[in-house]
């Protein structure tokens, strides 16, 4: 277990699974070889995880949030929150519990040559009571796919209006 303190603090895990909490300040925290529970807590942190299944928690404040090569479970807290995805083979898929883009959250990609035309997002509604398909200011679940995977699973059952995804200096609606 590590405690990073009050501060900006660099904290790699190393090997081994670990319990990481930045506290307050602007951390740098990274996870190591093995599955780590990491936590931002308090500040504008930056959180990348492992090669392996990690849990991530952005806490408090505008946090970069790199899950890794693992297929983690990330929720970025309260704040403006970037989810970034390297576009890279292998980099595995990330389930968003808490994606809010009223917050000013956005889903990152890295590759900048994408197009927004190369990502399929595929929904769940809440059904309104005659049982029709309410609309997408009540979109439950989204999975949006890139040339076959799934790179982001926002699964927080809250209603979103947008879904925003930025390509390199260039930010789209998914659901416009």
């Amino acid at each position: 277990m590590i405690y990073a303190g009050a501060g900006n603090d660099s904290v790699e895990a190393g090997h081994g699974n670990d319990l990481v909490f930045g506290q307050d300040g602007n951390d740098t925290i990274a996870g190591g070889f093995g599955v780590d529970q990491l936590q931002g807590q308090n500040g504008n942190d930056v959180i990348t995880g492992s090669a392996f299944s990690d849990l991530v928690f952005g806490g408090a404040g505008d946090d970069f949030v790199n899950g890794g090569f693992g297929f983690d479970r990330i929720n970025g807290g309260t704040g403006a929150d970037r989810f970034f995805h390297a576009g890279a083979e292998g980099h595995g898929s990330d389930w968003i519990q808490d994606y809010n883009a009223a917050e000013g959250d956005v889903l990152l990609f890295g590759d900048s040559s994408a197009s927004v035309s190369d990502f399929v997002l595929r929904t769940n509604h809440t059904a309104s009571p005659d049982g029709e398909r309410a609309g997408d200011d009540e979109v439950q679940e989204a999975f949006v796919n890139y040339r076959g995977q799934t790179f982001w699973a926002l699964v927080d059952g809250d209603g979103q209006s947008s879904i925003n995804l930025q390509i390199g200096g260039e930010v789209f609606d998914l659901l416009a």
